[in-house]
């Protein structure tokens, strides 16, 4: 399904309205470069998860609960994401590709699509979009790129560039795949729980977009899920 995200321009500033309660720096990292689960408090933020007391008071949000709705996810990042944080039966789990981060960690997803062409080239292409990470850490510092996997019927299609994400000379009615893969690597880890979104675009040389399909890419802890897992804060805590 797609599904345009909904990120506030306004994300990460800080406005009046809610009352301070300790003065210094509000970063979120840590001395190692990691991302801490609670800022220092200098907003109030009753349940520490991103979003302060009186925005949620506004929004009808719980300020002493970090996830309203009980879905796993905090309302931090679905008010962010505008996925309804008073709802459970969103955000749709399909569009989060779950890692857990360790070095060695991977994993991969196909998008399929069927074209009905007349000897043009198809390639995928990825975007990814900020995620409020205080590091400026994006999904593209996790994706290893994505593949011309597949075709059906294979007969259909005139050259197959894999690591480039190309078919050439695409004829007929023919199924195509393209598969993308994502990494952890050397990501120092965080220990708490992390969404970066990004978009996959499969367009034809005739600049059609056949496919353009949003995810996230969901980091977990070791032996976390989404339920018993901490969120980790923002850069600032939201109050617009």
């Amino acid at each position: 399904m797609n599904r345009k995200f909904g990120y506030l321009p306004i994300l990460f500033l800080l406005a009046a309205g809610c009352p301070s309660t300790a003065p210094g720096p509000d970063s979120g990292v840590g001395p190692d470069g990691s991302m801490q689960p609670f800022p220092d408090g200098s907003i109030a933020d009753e349940d520490h998860d991103g979003l302060c007391d009186a925005l949620e008071v506004m929004v009808g949000t719980d300020p002493g609960s970090d996830d309203t709705d009980g879905d796993g996810f905090s309302d931090w990042f679905e008010y962010v994401n505008r996925m309804g944080p008073l709802r459970s039966d969103i955000p749709e789990r399909d569009i989060f590709i779950p890692m857990v981060e360790t070095p060695e960690a991977s994993v991969s997803r196909t998008f399929t699509l069927e074209v009905r062409a007349s000897g043009e080239d198809f390639a995928g292409h990825f975007a990814a979009f900020d995620a409020g990470d205080p590091l400026g850490i994006t999904a593209a510092d996790f994706i290893t790129g994505i593949e011309a996997d597949f075709a059906d019927p294979p007969e259909n299609v005139g050259m197959v560039f894999g690591e480039m994400g190309v078919f050439g000379g695409v004829t007929r009615r023919t199924v195509l795949g393209f598969e993308l893969g994502m990494a952890y690597g050397d990501q120092p880890p965080r220990r708490c729980i992390r969404a970066f979104p990004f978009e996959v675009i499969i367009k034809s040389s005739l600049g059609r977009t056949y496919l353009r399909e949003d995810r996230y890419l969901l980091i977990l802890p070791v032996g976390e899920t989404t339920r018993t897992g901490t969120w980790c804060m923002p850069t600032e805590v939201l109050c617009t």
